[in-house]
């Protein structure tokens, strides 16, 4: 599986929330862009598709996961985020299949390297 998200800067804060900021940033980040043809579908789940305090039951959520993993029925699952779990929202966390029926056809489109801005650190700022 690949996780994703529809906007950079999604991509960013949810690279933040797992790095020990303490420490130097990470220096060697690339941001890809991934073409997911239509023809293998994206499933869809909505805040109020998930259990209550899903935010907090990272079991419940991977279960979730890994029934939508097993089934193969979509290259992508598109989830709300954590941090921003708003529904309706068009920036979303995307989980790749790479298993499933027409995975080969998704495509790295570009690749980019990128640094994190520094004073995303807070004893720096």
């Amino acid at each position: 599986m690949t996780y994703a998200a529809t906007a950079p800067s999604l991509c960013v804060l949810e690279k933040l929330v797992h790095l020990d900021l303490a420490i130097a940033l990470p220096e060697d980040l690339v941001m890809v862009e991934i073409d997911v043809p239509d023809g293998g579908g994206i499933s869809r789940l909505e805040p109020s598709d998930l259990p209550e305090r899903w935010a907090m039951d990272e079991l419940s959520t991977r279960r979730i996961g890994d029934a939508w993993h097993d089934a193969r029925s979509t290259l992508a699952l598109s989830v709300p985020s954590v941090i921003l779990p708003l529904t309706g929202i068009a920036d979303r966390n995307l989980v790749l299949n790479h298993e499933c029926d027409g995975a080969e056809q998704m495509r790295i489109l570009r690749s980019e390297p990128f640094h994190l801005d520094q004073r995303l650190r807070p004893d720096l700022t």
